[in-house]
């Protein structure tokens, strides 16, 4: 069982400071994709740099960007081959190539800053506060999305759960966070009440907002993440706790939105509903321009061209993170993201808190979570910890073995 840090190295507590102040910048992206809060993440990052190049200690940033190395292919090769689209012309919307160049240099550059901030983010007393900072994120959440539910035919109207329009965003969300809290409240010697509530709001929010890839993907980490804990744990009465602390959340949000539960099953269709139609099109757009795609963010422009059947409504997005950076940026990205993918799940069963980052890159199989910045942050975020604490351990049991 992991154990927290109780000492905070000097400076790492302001680079968390800033991650912090970070995220809540980006956090208005959750409602739509706005990129003018992410550049104040491309700043901060570009501060970053130019401040260890002042202090002589650029270094710190490649190793960083080595340690976390499928993160950072992932990225930096979904940078560069926008910008080789932008210097040659072969993209259809420069405008829109260029944001999400931006998008990709911003996630780049928050690897170091969550690399800076590890230190402190595995302080103990930072844990503690940064449980207490997330759960008051979720319970604000279930409530914005309990407020909307009270409304007349809640069911058939779009539910705002804060900060979050869709449901499967606010499903992967959760997704994040839940596996830290849990972790945090029910593996440590210390049980904290404070990751517990974050624990119900997290279940309750996703069960209520009836995300059904959002309420299978976590009953698949929660079972998975709750087996470990529960293997795991020396204490019977905190497994008790564990197991009644997950049934209640979900069976009174089942119970809560019942309703909505039912109207989503009887008339939302199939969850494959069109996704089939936009998967086909964009096969065919993948097989026209397999190397270099059509230009990152341009999948709008390019889908009435390959469109199979006209359904009359406007479709903005391929439902599938995977098929579309493959038709926007060629094979090389989503190959990056394969081995992120695969590198993602290692960690998880080696950490199992962080197992929220491979949950939602397989959500990205049929939805499209991956390109709102505050989610990467997040993902960032996670995993850069799960790769940091990982060189630790491995470190620690290389000194043991040689005493």
């Amino acid at each position: 069982m992991e154990k927290a840090d109780t000492s905070i190295p000097v400076n790492s507590s302001w680079w968390l400071g800033l991650l912090v102040l970070l995220a809540l910048i980006a956090l208005p992206t959750g409602y739509d994709a706005l990129f003018l809060p992410w550049f104040c993440v491309e700043f901060a990052g570009t501060g970053l740099l130019l401040w260890l190049w002042w202090q002589g200690e650029t270094a710190a940033a490649f190793r960083a960007w080595r340690i976390a190395a499928p993160l950072s292919v992932w990225l930096c090769s979904s940078m560069a081959i926008a910008a080789l689209q932008l210097a040659s012309g072969f993209t259809e919307s420069r405008f829109d190539t260029f944001r999400q160049m931006h998008f990709f240099a911003g996630g780049l550059f928050l690897i170091p800053l969550a690399a800076r901030a590890f230190p402190a983010l595995k302080a103990s007393v930072f844990q503690n506060w940064t449980a207490l900072a997330a759960s008051a994120l979720l319970a604000v959440s279930l409530l914005s999305g309990s407020l909307a539910l009270l409304q007349p035919n809640p069911a058939g109207s779009a539910i705002d759960w804060w900060p979050f329009i869709y449901r499967n965003h606010y499903a992967a969300f959760v997704l994040l966070l839940l596996p830290p809290l849990c972790w945090h409240a029910f593996a440590q010697a210390k049980f904290h009440w404070g990751a517990a509530v974050g624990v119900v709001a997290g279940i309750a929010g996703v069960v209520g907002s009836a995300s059904r890839s959002g309420i299978a993907l976590l009953a698949l980490t929660l079972g998975m993440l709750g087996l470990l804990i529960w293997l795991q744990s020396q204490r019977a009465k905190r497994r008790y706790v564990l197991a009644a602390t997950l049934g209640i959340a979900a069976m009174g949000a089942l119970l809560a939105n019942s309703d909505g539960i039912s109207w989503r099953l009887q008339h939302g269709g199939s969850m494959l509903e069109g996704r089939l139609d936009y998967w086909q099109a964009t096969f065919r757009m993948i097989a026209e321009r397999p190397l270099l795609g059509w230009g990152f963010g341009t999948w709008p422009d390019v889908y009435p061209q390959f469109l199979i059947r006209d359904a009359g409504i406007p479709v903005n997005r391929a439902h599938s993170d995977w098929l579309e950076f493959f038709a926007e940026g060629g094979f090389l990205p989503v190959l990056a993201l394969g081995v992120l993918g695969a590198r993602s799940l290692w960690l998880a069963f080696r950490h199992p808190w962080s197992m929220g980052v491979p949950a939602v890159l397989l959500l990205a199989m049929a939805d499209y979570p991956l390109r709102l910045p505050i989610l990467l942050l997040a993902i960032v975020a996670v995993y850069v910890t799960a790769e940091f604490t990982e060189r630790r351990t491995a470190g620690t049991a290389i000194r043991s073995r040689d005493a």
